[in-house]
């Protein structure tokens, strides 16, 4: 599973399939949970998309969670003659015909919504020795034993105008894993090179995805225009100097600093080298696209003092738009 998530391009924190899988077979629900861009959604696809190859399971079910979610969008509710309306979970999960199979279920953005209000059955049941889940019109279900479910959680300390907080019950069934910041890490590790090699290699990867679309036949309107600009850059040579120097100032000005390491993320990076990869080929035209970036993208990230940004302000000093 490991090797089948890093030949795709992504780079996976060490350990990190190992402590999920451990926690499915213990029975808890995994919460990744992490800043915007540090791969949770990524991962929790890559993972079921790896297990549904590599154990001849079914395709994820994945289930995004919106802020008034309850049980009757989650489980299902009764009709009004009587009959049970089953949403997605019941009717692949619970009505399954192959309950001893593995399924892997994802729940994007877990605290959207109040989680004990869509999902107080399943917790329960994951409890209870027979499993049972009550379902509308007066049916009933086992929960299969093998329902692995992911779910992507931010931080109701970070947001809490837009989550909500994670009760202790919940948190009793689950396995709570933060998501490192992997750019952060691989920063400390190489602070002169890491993020120019990473830049490097996310638009490696983008380029890969864009041309795995054209080999099955799922080419997008516009795919022929991003493949074009894209295969441009051929390695770190293909950039000028000039924004290789300001892209590493510009990162390692935020890097450096304790607020700015929360937030400049993998998914940051790769938007700001994708900004670059799809500019002209040339010193002005990238250095104005890494200035794009850094006030479209970068400004709006900002947090912590003034006293944080001096040197990101330096950094950005000689960017064609510094002024903006």
């Amino acid at each position: 599973l490991e090797h089948r998530l890093t030949t795709s391009g992504y780079v996976l924190p060490p350990g990190l399939v190992r402590r999920v899988l451990i926690a499915w077979m213990r029975g808890d629900i995994v919460v990744l949970m992490g800043q915007p861009g540090t791969g949770k959604s990524l991962f929790a696809n890559l993972l079921g998309r790896a297990m549904e190859a590599e154990l001849d399971l079914d395709a994820p079910l994945v289930v995004p969670i919106r802020a008034d979610f309850d049980e009757a969008e989650f489980i299902g509710y009764e009709r009004l003659d009587g009959s049970p309306e089953y949403r997605d979970f019941t009717r692949v999960v619970l009505e399954t015909e192959d309950p001893l199979e593995a399924r892997v279920v994802i729940l994007e953005e877990f605290n959207l919504a109040a989680i004990e209000t869509y999902l107080s059955s399943v917790l329960v049941a994951t409890q209870d020795q027979e499993r049972l889940i009550r379902l509308p019109a007066g049916g009933e279900a086992q929960l299969p034993i093998d329902t692995f479910i992911i779910a992507t959680c931010n931080s109701y300390r970070d947001e809490p105008e837009t989550r909500t907080r994670v009760s202790s019950p919940t948190k009793r069934r689950s396995t709570v894993i933060t998501m490192p910041n992997i750019l952060g890490d691989l920063y400390d590790e190489d602070p002169n090179g890491a993020v120019l090699k990473l830049a490097i290699q996310l638009i490696e990867t983008e380029r890969a995805r864009v041309e795995t679309r054209g080999g099955r036949g799922a080419v997008a309107q516009f795919d022929g225009l991003r493949l074009a600009n894209l295969s441009t850059l051929t390695g770190l040579s293909s950039l000028s100097a000039e924004v290789q120097e300001s892209l590493r100032n510009v990162a390692n000005a935020i890097l450096d600093t304790p607020s700015g390491r929360s937030w400049f993320t993998m998914g940051i990076l790769r938007d700001v080298a994708l900004n670059i990869a799809h500019a002209d080929r040339d010193k002005d035209a990238e250095l104005l696209a890494l200035g794009e970036s850094v006030a479209d993208k970068l400004v709006h990230q900002l947090r912590g003092s003034f006293s944080e940004v001096e040197d990101l302000r330096a950094a950005c000093a000689e960017l064609p738009n510094a002024a903006e």
